[in-house]
């Protein structure tokens, strides 16, 4: 038999998270009488979870590496290595740099973010983690420059100043780097002097008038994190489809679906956020650390730690200061244990 020709051509552009669960996908059940064609700017996809971990030296870069030349050809897909120039929409074209356009009839772009310079002043110290492929060697390439210029400690002799590095972003991607990029440092460049700064949320703070007042510790609880978001997802997931169809039917607006039919029955999940939302936001130490200077308005943490002295700790007080700091906790798990034990009970009933 002579194969048939492909009546529609499938197209992923770029191979993020989405595309790359799609090209997943594919492989285990393909579309009959469609082409699927990747596009990415480099033969390997990376995952950004686990570059923490290579920092750290705790696995190989080649450990957080997806081969997509082989993970295309196992799905039967074509892969081209290649930069996008443009976007024909009318003609249903992708404009590529070397090579002539590509058709499609559908299309799914997963470029993930990138970093924007809009508005910033930059010089050569800037250094971006994206694109994540090349992250590595462009980090190892300028630790070797400021080697080279002087910068860095010679044999024995310490700097002026240590090397200094700033991470911008204090979401749990910033927070990661920045405890293990002097790992990565130390094993490049040997044991040097350093310091590691992390601006989160303090710009955005001090945008609003918000340092050192409690409204720095309130309002960004108030938003929830990335956790919740995930958690609350698969719990609405494991809802019955038909709870949703019903109420269409009997004319339901989808605000009155989520408001009135689905909302009600997450009321277990919601419980158990609040509760672990409640346990970290009292048991956090570094944004208030990062936001308050006041003692009046400190943090029990805060408090914990400015009891103990430089030279002489007062251990009988500090761990009676302890116990009142955990008695909260534990009368908040106890008024909302049935309902915290009863969520839990039924998300793990939900993901089997």
């Amino acid at each position: 038999m002579h194969p048939t020709l492909p009546q529609h051509d499938i197209v992923l552009l770029g191979m993020g998270h989405t595309n790359a669960h799609i090209l997943r996908m594919w492989r285990m059940q393909p579309i009959p009488s469609a082409r699927l064609t990747c596009i990415s700017n480099y033969p390997v996809a990376t995952y950004s979870g686990m570059l923490p971990g290579v920092l750290a030296g705790l696995y190989p870069p080649e450990r957080m590496e997806i081969d997509l030349v082989r993970l295309c050809a196992a799905a039967g897909a074509r892969l081209i290595v290649g930069e996008v120039t443009g976007l024909d929409i009318p003609r249903r074209e992708l404009l590529l740099a070397d090579r002539p356009p590509l058709p499609f009839d559908f299309l799914s772009i997963g470029l993930g973010s990138v970093p924007g310079r809009n508005g910033l002043e930059t010089d050569d110290s800037l250094l971006e983690v994206k694109p994540m492929q090349t992250f590595l060697p462009r980090l190892e390439e300028r630790l070797q420059l400021l080697a080279s210029a002087g910068r860095l400690p010679q044999g024995t002799q310490p700097p002026d100043t240590p090397l200094r590095l700033t991470i911008v972003g204090g979401g749990a991607g910033g927070i990661e780097i920045a405890f293990c990029l002097p790992m990565r440092v130390r094993k490049v460049l040997g044991e040097v002097p350093l310091t590691v700064t992390v601006i989160p949320q303090f710009i955005l703070m001090r945008t609003f008038g918000w340092t050192d007042t409690p409204w720095a510790m309130i309002v960004p609880g108030l938003f929830g994190s990335a956790f919740g978001t995930y958690l609350m997802r698969q719990f609405f997931r494991t809802l019955p489809t038909d709870l949703e169809e019903a109420a269409i039917l009997d004319g339901c607006t989808p605000w009155q679906i989520y408001w009135r039919i689905l909302l009600p029955q997450t009321k277990p999940a919601i419980m158990v956020l609040a509760v672990l939302t409640w346990v970290n936001v009292w048991n956090d130490f570094l944004w208030p650390l990062v936001m308050i200077q006041t003692k009046s308005i400190a943090t029990l943490n805060l408090g914990l730690v400015w009891m103990q002295g430089q030279y002489v700790s007062r251990w009988p007080v500090l761990m009676a200061a302890s116990i009142l700091i955990l008695l909260p906790l534990l009368l908040v798990y106890a008024v909302a244990q049935r309902s915290f034990v009863r969520g839990i009970a039924t998300a793990g009933f939900g993901g089997r």
